[in-house]
């Protein structure tokens, strides 16, 4: 804990990609939330790097909160990022607001963050997300049908 200052202290002056990733996953705790946040979502608008990308993205799904809200949205609607924004998609499901399922909803047709919009939406319980998910059943990846099960079961227990 008492590093986590330092760290978001440092994190801007390193310009090494590796060392950036490393420092990233350190700050990916629990009690680094939500000031961490912000940070993170600054280096993520310099980062040319796909590992550090998605890292950023994997941080902010442990540290993110509603204050950065309209950045996540705004990262995991842009499809420039790819695939980085896997773990945007699933920080979404941290957040009961209705913008979130609203996004998450359209995301499930976006090929490259399926699976993790279907993670997302199970995470949220969402029953307007129910018949999208189901028609994900047959979906040609067995892990995005396997997910879909999964929501399924979750907005089920509801």
């Amino acid at each position: 804990r008492p590093v986590v200052p330092l760290l978001m202290e440092w994190l801007p002056r390193i310009s090494n990609d590796d060392v950036k990733e490393d420092i990233v996953r350190a700050l990916s705790v629990p009690w680094a939330k939500p000031k961490v946040a912000h940070l993170l979502i600054s280096e993520l608008r310099k980062a040319e790097d796909s590992s550090l990308r998605w890292a950023i993205g994997n941080a902010l799904e442990v540290v993110a909160d509603s204050s950065v809200l309209p950045e996540l949205i705004s990262v995991a609607q842009d499809r420039r990022y790819g695939r980085d924004r896997e773990m945007f998609v699933l920080a979404l499901g941290n957040m009961p607001d209705p913008r979130c399922e609203e996004v998450l909803l359209e995301l499930l047709n976006d090929p490259e963050v399926t699976g993790h919009a279907v993670m997302a939406l199970g995470r949220l319980r969402s029953r307007a997300a129910r018949e999208p998910i189901e028609r994900l059943l047959v979906h040609p990846k067995t892990w995005v049908r396997t997910e879909a099960r999964k929501a399924l079961a979750r907005i089920e227990r509801a």
